[in-house]
Formats: structure tokens, sequence, C-alpha cells
């Protein structure tokens, strides 16, 4: 019979739990507390992280293929983006720039900060 061990994402999930449950009420220097309270956050989106499987660097990929036009690898493609969006063939306002973009932002606070609400999209309200 095999033994089955914790997948990595119970075991972040553990060593979170530990240190909200058992260390974080004991520490009582408030650098300290922060600090673990990031270093607890790191986990939590290193567990997001792995639970998306890489979902949402290939979304992010598809996106900035579609809008460029053109394959590539990611971060290819992000500086492929960046030099766009310097030169003059990007209008500030272009709504399909804008929709791209606040698509990725979103995926990415989803793993970052679950609790973010995002704003309206295709830049509504941005002034």
């Amino acid at each position: 019979m095999a033994i089955e061990h914790p997948s990595a994402e119970q075991l972040l999930e553990a060593v979170s739990e530990f240190l909200k449950q058992s260390i974080l009420p004991v520490v009582d220097a408030p650098a300290l507390s922060y600090q673990l309270r990031v270093a607890i956050n790191g986990l939590g989106i290193v567990g997001r992280e792995l639970n998306a499987g890489g979902s949402q660097q290939r979304d992010e990929q598809a996106l900035l293929a579609e809008f460029l036009g053109q394959q590539g690898e990611l971060a290819t493609l992000r500086e492929q983006l960046r030099a766009h969006i310097e030169s003059s063939d990007a209008p500030y306002r272009d709504p399909a720039l804008l929709e791209m973009l606040q698509k990725i932002s979103d995926a990415k606070l989803a793993i970052d900060n679950p609790k973010y609400q995002p704003v309206p999209p295709s830049g509504a309200g941005i002034r």
C-alpha cells in the first residue's frame, strides 16, 4: 500500500494555519507581527498560484497574443506590449487595450488579493 503524502497546497495551508493560530497570537513585537502577517499572506498567494495551475499566465499570454496579433513567450509579449504602449501606435484610451489590461489586472488580483473588488470594465470611470 502506497503512502500518500500531503499535496503542496495542503502543506502550505497547514503551515499558514499553524502560523496564524499558534504563533501570531503570542508575538508581541509589532514589527515581527507585521512580518509574520506578510509571510502568511505570501503563503496564501503561493497556494492560490498552485491551485490556478498556471492558468492565469496562460490566459495573459493568450490575451497579449490576440491583442498584439502574434504568438510568443509571455515575457516577450509583455515587452512587445510595453514597446507598443510607449510608441505613438497606442492611443491612451484605446478601449481594446484598456479592456485587455483590466482583464490581466483582475486575474492577477484574484490570486494576490481575492477580496479585491474590480473596477468596471473597459475603463469606465477612468478620467
